[in-house]
């Protein structure tokens, strides 16, 4: 019998390491002493040789899924932009041609009365409050003037930029007791609108915003930024006169569209 035919046979057996052909179901080989059962646990059996495929396609995975995630990012900052840079459009307010001037009447009344000691309270209407606060916002040759003259060693342009960063436009909506803040600011040249709703609170004679939601463009804020955002347009150096009322003024609050001011 050859080689050939007793690897055929299915009693006899090939030692894989010397070769010897023998009788088929002996446990170690008769030639070299070769134990079958471990020489075939040292190769890759079908769990190993499963745990290896894995391991090989485990980076290939993180890789796509790490791609996936900075993607989402990516477009997720595009989105966020797209929203902050378009603006959201201004509420609707009532105006008048003699709102500023019953404004100021109400006022010289109002202040004229308290400086006799008598009570006194003060109603403006949302035409007489818009052009009330106006009449406090700076023309853009005002600011170029306050601008130079604040600052005269500096370079005028870069001064004018940076008084241009402030509020640039505010509308004020009151329906029932509650309140809407429209206000358009420069960012770095770009026009960003703002609109806050909420209460209205007055501190240290000036008035105060408690927002309860609210837009930078189009993008709705969360509640830290709300807080944020109305801190820096209610309590910034550069806007805090505006939103300033005469002295003597014990409490602020909107009622029926309305805001009343009482004396002390």
């Amino acid at each position: 019998m050859n080689l050939a035919d007793c690897e055929t046979d299915p009693g006899t057996t090939v030692c894989p390491k010397c070769g010897f052909l023998q009788e088929a179901g002996r446990p170690e080989c008769t030639g070299c002493g070769l134990i079958f059962d471990r020489y075939r646990g040292a190769g890759p059996g079908p769990g190993r040789l499963e745990r290896r495929q894995i391991a090989a396609t485990r980076p290939g995975l993180l890789r796509r899924a790490y791609r996936i995630l900075r993607w989402c990012a990516l477009a997720g900052t595009l989105v966020t932009a797209a929203l902050i840079l378009r603006n959201s459009p201004p509420p609707v307010i009532e105006v008048s041609p003699e709102a500023d001037f019953r404004a100021e009447t109400k006022i010289a009344e109002f202040q004229s009365m308290t400086s006799k000691g008598a009570p006194a309270r003060l109603q403006l209407d949302e035409a007489e409050l818009n052009a009330l606060v106006q009449s406090r916002l700076p023309t853009t040759d005002q600011e170029e003037r306050s601008a130079a003259q604040a600052q005269p060693d500096q370079d005028a342009g870069q001064a004018v930029e940076q008084v241009r960063s402030n509020v640039r436009d505010i509308r004020l909506h009151l329906d029932g007791d509650s309140i809407a803040a429209y206000v358009l600011f420069d960012l770095h040249g770009k026009e960003i609108s703002l609109i806050l709703e909420g209460k209205l609170e007055l501190h240290d004679g000036c008035l105060r915003m408690v927002p309860v939601k609210g837009k930078l463009g189009s993008l709705p804020l969360m509640e830290g930024t709300l807080r944020g955002a109305a801190s820096r347009l209610f309590d910034s150096p550069e806007n805090r006169d505006k939103f300033c009322l005469p002295p003597g003024i014990r409490d602020a609050r909107i009622e029926g569209g309305n805001l009343i001011l009482f004396s002390r």
